[in-house]
C-alpha cells in the first residue's frame, strides 16, 4: 500500500476558472436572443397586415 500511495494521482483536478463559465453564459444568452429574434421575424412575416396579433387566412398567399 505504501508503494501505491507514492504514485501520481490518477485524477488531478484542474484549477477552476470563471472564463469558460462567462463565455458559455454569453453564448447561451446570444443563442436565445437570436432564436427569439428569428421567431419574431418569421412570425411577423407570415402574418402580414395583421393588427394586434390576429391570425387570418390570406387568399393570395394560401396560408394562415
Amino acid at each position: 500500500m505504501f508503494f501505491l500511495a507514492q504514485a501520481r494521482p490518477v485524477l488531478v483536478w484542474p484549477e477552476f476558472s470563471w472564463i469558460p463559465v462567462i463565455n458559455g453564459t454569453i453564448f447561451v444568452v446570444l443563442l436565445l436572443l437570436a432564436g427569439y429574434w428569428l421567431e419574431r421575424r418569421f412570425r411577423n412575416s407570415c402574418v402580414s397586415g395583421s393588427e394586434n396579433g390576429e391570425v387570418f387566412f390570406d387568399r393570395k398567399r394560401r396560408r394562415f
